[in-house]
């Protein structure tokens, strides 16, 4: 009986990561999509980053949500472990360097100019090999198949040893610091937006900068606050040694796979031009 409720739980929390990874799927890939059709992505640098944070959050839901979701509900995979593994840490290790880019590129435009956005695209494209080399030589490390990544997050078998325990040390500082830095980011870009909105005198303008500064804090909380609290939820359960059951840990996985979900759609909402080249493209196929 215990085993028959064990395996129905399994397959509803299976369903969920499925279904949301789903949706995180064809948002980030309706987002990229529009980007590189309507070459948005070239001489562009925050639409660069924008378009590659895309690709790093698809990849992040394969090895996370879509395979670890497959397990709960068939089984180990060992014959698609290896890539899941290897999608799981090039998007992990990528997207928030993107993310950092993206928060960058829109402060330094917003402060000067639109054209500042085109005088950086090649410095932009040379950022963007740094995060894509240390993710593929961390890919190339191994990940084990028992727990589908879960000894990467809590105190399991994976993390006795030394080598593992800094490892584990290292992934915590590294997401601790992107997260950070992301918010420092987008907050100074609210000040800066709330300090012209405070300057403007045009009532048209103050209504336009005031509508910019309520869309970036909008995105600053949908997106930057849960990496935060994952970021924190990693960090207490390591070192209380707390181990998840499979509802915590889908909970735990659930802020995760919110965070990389989310992004593209708070992008469509608080981005009129790419809101209207996708509406023009859906049209089009019509």
């Amino acid at each position: 009986m215990m085993d028959n409720e064990t395996s129905i739980q399994q397959y509803i929390i299976g369903g969920l990561y499925l279904l949301m990874s789903g949706a995180g799927f064809v948002g980030n890939g309706i987002c990229c999509a529009t980007l590189i059709i309507k070459k948005l992505h070239q001489k562009n640098s925050a639409y660069f980053f924008m378009a590659n944070q895309c690709v790093a959050d698809i990849l992040c839901l394969l090895g996370v949500g879509m395979y670890v979701g497959l397990v709960l509900i068939f089984g180990q995979m060992p014959n698609i472990h290896r890539i899941m593994s290897m999608c799981f840490q090039v998007g992990w290790w990528t997207s928030g360097y993107f993310s950092i880019g993206l928060a960058t590129t829109r402060l330094f435009s917003l402060k000067y100019n639109e054209q500042y956005l085109q005088e950086t695209y090649f410095f932009a494209v040379v950022t963007w090999l740094c995060p894509f080399f240390l993710s593929f030589t961390f890919a190339l490390h191994p990940t084990p198949i028992n727990g589908v990544f879960r000894d990467k997050f809590t105190t399991g078998i994976f993390v006795t040893d030394t080598m593992s325990r800094i490892l584990f040390c290292f992934n915590f500082l590294h997401d601790f610091v992107v997260s950070n830095a992301i918010l420092v980011i987008n907050t100074l870009t609210g000040l800066f937006v709330r300090k012209v909105s405070v300057q403007v005198a045009s009532s048209l303008q103050h209504t336009q900068t005031r509508s910019l500064e309520i869309k970036l804090f909008a995105q600053c909380l949908t997106t930057t606050s849960i990496l935060m609290v994952i970021c924190y939820i990693y960090c207490v359960v390591y070192f209380v040694g707390y181990t998840l059951d499979v509802i915590e840990f889908f909970i735990f996985h659930f802020g995760w796979i919110l965070y990389h979900s989310i992004c593209p759609f708070v992008y469509l909402m608080t981005n009129g031009e790419l809101r209207n080249l996708v509406k023009q493209i859906l049209s089009s196929t019509e």
